[in-house]
């Protein structure tokens, strides 16, 4: 799955995209629904409220959650980006036809980054965990 965000500050393109990414970024270890474990960013002592899935170890953040921009597409006289060196054009999001293809096409990804199978991520990678502290420095 993929999501783009397209209002992203940080980003220079303002679009971060979130590619095949289980988890949340700030919380590796994910938490239950009886205990909060993970914390709002930039919020000390606020904590999000619905479970979260713990990321997987083979899916770290910074393979799968970074800046991007939209690098080809369907639409032939759209601003389209080079992708700077380390990062390789990728469709991520197809042209359903439904009249709005202005975030279909390609982006760029980190070399390496793309997932032939994204299904079969979850079946070979192990989540990470807090006791084994296999993510640690996430």
């Amino acid at each position: 799955s993929v999501v783009v965000d397209t209002n992203h500050a940080p980003c220079e393109s303002n679009i971060c995209l979130v590619n095949n990414f289980f988890g949340r970024v700030s919380c590796p270890y994910g938490q239950t629904q009886e205990k909060s474990l993970c914390e709002l960013p930039g919020a000390s002592g606020q904590f999000v409220t619905p479970p979260v899935s713990p990321q997987l170890v083979d899916r770290p953040p910074k393979d799968a959650v970074f800046c991007s921009c939209r690098c080809d597409g369907p639409e032939p006289d759209a601003e389209y980006c080079d992708c700077p060196a380390g990062f390789d054009c990728v469709e991520r999001v197809r042209d359903l036809g439904l009249g709005a293809p202005v975030l279909a096409g390609s982006f760029c990804l980190p070399e390496g980054t793309h997932l032939e199978d994204p299904s079969a991520l979850a079946y070979r990678s192990e989540s990470c965990d807090r006791e084994l502290g296999n993510c640690e420095g996430r």
